[in-house]
């Protein structure tokens, strides 16, 4: 289960495989810490770290395991690795129980606000998922210790429930932290009551669950509904996750509908409505409140609704950047004018995928801003980018820093910037080139930093700054080479300074009265003020010196947008006088003096009690093949028009995934052979050693016998670039044993494989990559046990992938593969073609020829081209809300391919059109569960070929 906290981005995310292999680095020292019920795996340098995790994984897992009646029979594994700039948790339960954690203080991007104690926070949250999952009974308790982990029955209770049962947890148990708790949830339900769509909210089960519905409030509408419903029934049943986890728990079970009919709620609607009408008293007040006071009456500029972030002026009043995110299109810093009575138009600059934050230099010709970048094979850094508006490029990046939030110093020779290092943000400067770069102030205690701003003087620097508990997020200014001052602000959340152009005035945002509304502070008298009294919210305020106006994101019922007020002081109400107090000089990094901010401890879950007198934990070096045994026993089934398939895999992988193997074995009924194969992975290691092994067996059609052939390699995978490692090479020995029943030929020898991956996935899309992938592999087989000539092999691919011109969320691929075998003479050296790598239980290189039985071709040479277009017909994980969801999505396709062949040195030409039916199942499991079904009709000799197949992989 991803912690996305807030909402997926739909560009360039990664699945969850991906996000599981590549994200360690094997050469790191890994260190192990054992409590009662965790292993906690981690990097030497975030002992201190790894350290609160276990303290508060222990305290939490005793909080909320009464809320589910049990404990875990076995322990949980909590990977902790700085490997992402994104505060980033996911948890499945297979083949372990584990969480993946990466130590960073969560980006005001992420709208996952109140979250006090962000270890706390996100342990809580998980660790509900752990629970949930892990709730086996009935049958499938009895089976799972057979199959292994992966029958967990509430591993595909609907979305809306699993994150409502963790939002629901972490709101209760999380001390000054969870959404239910926090004022961005409020307002979402407040701007719909005041719109009068509060109900459709609510009560449109259809919409509840679906993570991707195009229309807001978008991908955070399971987590928040969820959450409420859970929430409701609990009020008014009691023991509601205990009951609705024991329910999905049975591998045969009634609809979720079924059970609520024993409830005073009878069905998934009646709770629905009743939910509704909770939520509408309580929601009420607030906005009578609100409206007991004049309105702000805003102009909106830019409506595009989703999420619009950091709106930012250029210094002549005449345009503004800000960073759109939206479901329709890649997220972009979007450059935009300004009118006087007309609203604008958008037209985007630069692709991001990550980030809030954007500043435009004094001379308006360079925008800086941070994204996320593949700094090597395992870490996707926060990085600095500098984007030359007359070249349209960009012109420098500060590579490696791993550094956000950047702002330019007035003489625009400087930026300073937030950089994490050890789970901890810190403030840095450096020229424009990164060349020189020095720290300004090192920040201690988990503590996020934010909206960084130079002042006009260049001599401070502004930024808010996040407490580790009590949900207190304070304006602080840095005053460069002397000390950290902050304003004294319990119990609220300022946020996102901004700097008038003279340097008295600082503007920000705060929810001071529960909604996130505009203030100013003067420097000079330190009187605060309220400049805006608004229903849903205002954000990022940003000047306009010239035309004396405030820009700033604006949130109603239908998003977020970008609006604008004019500059009237008269009119702003006085809140209260404020005092700065030194937080810590710069130059120590000793305890806080004088600080308002409370305690600089980190809290464990017990407000008591302080992290500084905890006892310290005993590691030990990590372990890896303690974790191997047997993990999972899952069937695989297929079927064509040809033959038909049933086999197992079986196989472990340990908690860093640097080790694991599979072993598949079954039976073929067309040939009546045993077929399958096995391979395993030694990740830990300079050079990553894969070792594999196959057997497939299939008729060759052209001499009516039985191809068998086995087929074995031992690789080292060596990445050849030092920074985004696209291109790897593998490289070992290969050996295959091929023929018939009558003859068989034994080779082995060098093989050499060649792979450009640049393709990124996108979690939960029909279109599940974009990029390209380009692999050539190199074999040259000496015979062992003949006389035969040696022979040689060449094969390769290139698949490109691209979002449809006429759907973001549609998908295209087109794929180039060719195979090449050189022998002397003798016709006995041949490639079986025709569907070949769609046989389920085998893993074969050659081409897939589809249309055409496996084997259908003995050739020595194809070319073949292919194009399939992609388009999602059905996901009935965002429609169906009362029961158990198996499947995940399913997609449409259709190809064609052309190719020529030959036949035993005969040149054909091939082509094939088809249709498939593709669905992915749970995204939270390792291996996913796919199930396809294909139709295709090859061409060939005047003639059409029907063939279908069905595949279950589990």
């Amino acid at each position: 289960m991803l912690l996305t906290l807030a909402h997926f981005s739909r560009s360039h995310a990664f699945d969850f495989k991906d996000l599981i292999e590549s994200s360690l680095n094997p050469n790191s020292q890994f260190q192990t810490i054992s409590t009662e019920h965790f292993f906690i795996h981690y990097t030497d340098d975030l002992s201190n770290f790894a350290e609160d995790v276990a303290m508060q994984a222990e305290s939490i897992l005793g909080k909320i395991a009464p809320e589910f009646g049990y404990l875990p029979e076995f322990k949980t594994h909590i990977v902790i690795a700085e490997n992402l700039d994104r505060t980033n948790a996911f948890t499945t339960g297979y083949p372990h129980n584990q969480i993946f954690f990466n130590p960073v203080p969560p980006l005001l991007s992420q709208d996952i606000d109140p979250f006090g104690n962000y270890i706390q926070y996100i342990l809580t949250h998980e660790l509900s998922h752990i629970l949930q999952l892990n709730s086996i009974n009935g049958l499938s308790k009895y089976l799972s210790y057979i199959a292994g982990s992966w029958l967990k029955p509430n591993n595909h209770t609907p979305l809306w429930l699993k994150e409502g049962i963790a939002v629901s947890l972490e709101s209760k148990y999380a001390i000054d932290s969870g959404r239910l708790n926090g004022d961005f949830y409020h307002m979402v339900l407040r701007s719909a009551l005041q719109d009068k769509s509060l109900k459709n909210l609510i009560t449109n089960t259809e919409s509840i669950t679906n993570l991707y519905l195009a229309i807001w409030p978008w991908s955070i509408r399971p987590y928040l509904l969820g959450a409420l419903m859970v929430n409701h029934i609990e009020q008014t049943e009691g023991n509601a996750v205990q009951k609705l986890t024991r329910h999905n728990s049975y591998l045969f079970h009634s609809f979720l509908g079924d059970f609520l009919g024993s409830t005073e709620f009878k069905s998934i609607d009646d709770l629905s409505n009743s939910t509704y009408e909770n939520v509408y008293k309580k929601i009420q007040i607030d906005l009578k409140k609100i409206k007991a006071q004049s309105i702000t009456n805003v102009q909106k500029i830019f409506e595009p609704g989703y999420f619009v972030r950091g709106p930012y002026v250029a210094p002549n009043g005449k345009w503004l950047v800000a960073s759109i995110e939206n479901p329709f299109e890649d997220n972009n810093i979007s450059f935009i004018e300004i009118h006087e009575n007309i609203k604008s138009e958008k037209t985007p600059l630069i692709t991001r995928f990550n980030g809030y934050q954007t500043e435009i230099s004094k001379s308006g010709r360079f925008i800086v801003f941070d994204d996320f970048r593949r700094i090597n094979h395992y870490a996707i850094f926060s990085e600095i980018f500098i984007y030359d508006l007359k070249l349209n490029k960009v012109i420098s990046n500060s590579s490696g820093l791993r550094a956000r939030d950047a702002t330019i110093s007035p003489n625009g020779k400087e930026i300073a910037y937030v950089y994490t290092e050890g789970g901890n943000n810190h403030i840095g400067l450096s020229d424009t080139k990164f060349k020189t770069r020095k720290t300004l102030w090192k920040n201690k205690h988990f503590r996020r930093i934010s909206s960084l701003r130079f002042f006009p003087d260049g001599k401070r620097l502004v930024f808010s700054l996040h407490k580790t508990h009590g949900n207190v997020e304070q304006i602080c200014i840095l005053n460069i080479n002397q000390s950290v001052q902050c304003m004294d602000s319990v119990g609220k959340n300022d946020q996102t300074p901004f700097v008038s152009s003279d340097g008295s005035t600082v503007y920000f945002s705060s929810n001071r009265n529960r909604v996130f509304n505009l203030y100013a502070l003067n420097l000079k008298t330190l009187q605060v003020y309220q400049i805006t009294n608004l229903t849903g919210g205002g954000f990022f305020p940003s000047e306009d010196s010239v035309n004396q106006k405030i820009y700033f994101s604006h949130y109603d019922s239908n998003g977020f947008s970008i609006a604008r007020i004019p500059i009237q002081r008269q009119q702003w109400t006085k809140v209260s006088k404020i005092h700065f107090k030194t937080l810590e000089p710069v130059s120590s990094n000793t305890k806080e003096e004088n600080n308002t901010l409370g305690s600089s401890k980190t809290p464990s879950l017990d407000k008591n009690s302080s992290s500084l007198n905890k006892t310290r934990f005993k590691s030990s070096n990590y372990q890896a093949f303690n974790y191997l045994l047997p993990q999972y026993l899952s069937p695989q089934i297929f079927f064509s028009s040809q033959t038909y398939q049933l086999g197992l895999k079986l196989g472990a992988v340990d908690p860093l995934y640097f080790y694991r193997y599979e072993i598949n074995f079954g039976y073929d009924f067309a040939t009546k052979d045993y077929i399958g194969g096995g391979k395993t992975y030694f990740g830990q290691m300079k050079y990553p050693i894969t070792m594999e092994a196959n057997k497939v067996s299939l008729p060759v059609y052209s001499s009516l016998q039985i191809y068998k052939e086995i087929n074995y390699k031992a690789l080292m995978n060596i990445f050849l670039e030092k920074r985004s490692q696209v291109w790897s090479l593998k490289l070992g020995v290969e050996g295959k044993s091929f023929g018939n029943d009558s003859l068989s030929y034994n080779h082995l020898g060098p093989h050499l494989e060649l792979q450009r991956d640049t393709t990124l996935k996108e979690n939960g899309e029909t279109f599940t990559k974009r990029g390209a992938l380009f692999k050539e592999t190199t074999s040259y087989l000496i015979p062992i046990s003949s006389y035969l000539e040696s022979i040689g092999i060449n094969q390769g691919s290139l698949d490109l992938y691209y979002p449809s011109f006429l759907s973001k969320q549609h998908g295209v691929q087109l794929r180039v593969s060719y195979g090449l075998l050189f022998s002397p003479q003798d016709t006995s050296y041949t490639m079986p073609l025709g569907g070949s790598d769609a046989i389920l239980l085998t893993d074969l290189n050659a081409s897939q020829l589809n249309g055409y039985p496996p084997g259908y071709f003995s050739s020595d040479l194809h070319v073949l081209g292919t194009v399939k277009y992609f388009t999602p017909i059905y996901k009935p994980n965002s429609h169906l809300v009362n029961h158990q969801v198996f499947l995940q999505q399913i997609d449409l396709a259709f190809l064609t391919e052309y190719g020529l062949v030959s036949e035993i040195s005969t040149p054909q030409s091939v082509s094939t059109l088809g249709v498939e039916l593709i669905s992915t199942g749970v995204t939270e499991s390792y291996n996913d569960t796919t199930l396809s079904l294909g139709l295709y009709w090859g061409w060939l000799n005047q003639s059409w070929n029907p063939r279908w197949i069905f595949s279950l992989n589990l």
